[in-house]
């Protein structure tokens, strides 16, 4: 990979609840979460994103469970291509707020690698 290490950025968490999770961990947290939903291969998912690295996933009718792991890499295609050498298989690619972003499969664990922030705003 390039220069520089990976950085944990947030975690995913699913919720059966999108708005009792939001306004529970909204008073732990502070207020902040961003509100949004993106689709993929398994169709539309709606979340909500705190700058404290919390996201929570709407999965109604499911109990609440770690949903993923979101790595900050400084260099996706490296990283993606590290992931494939590991055997481990890759996902859907999408974009949020112009980032870029890979779902890979590790071996059961959900792993989702992030390119670093546009125009030096890494936030590091």
């Amino acid at each position: 990979m390039a220069e520089g290490h990976a950085r944990l950025e947030r975690l995913a968490v699913e919720v059966p609840d999108l708005d009792a999770w939001t306004d529970a961990f909204e008073s732990l947290l502070g207020p902040g979460y961003r509100r949004s939903t993106v689709s993929g291969a398994g169709g539309e998912i709606d979340f909500a994103l705190h700058p404290g690295g919390v996201e929570l996933v709407s999965t109604p009718g499911q109990g609440p469970r770690l949903r993923s792991f979101h790595l900050r890499v400084p260099d996706l295609d490296a990283a993606v291509a590290q992931a494939g050498r590991l055997g481990w298989r890759e996902g859907d690619r999408f974009v949020i707020d112009g980032r870029t972003q890979v779902v890979v499969d590790a071996g059961g664990l959900r792993l989702i690698l992030l390119a670093p922030r546009p125009e030096g705003g890494d936030g590091t």
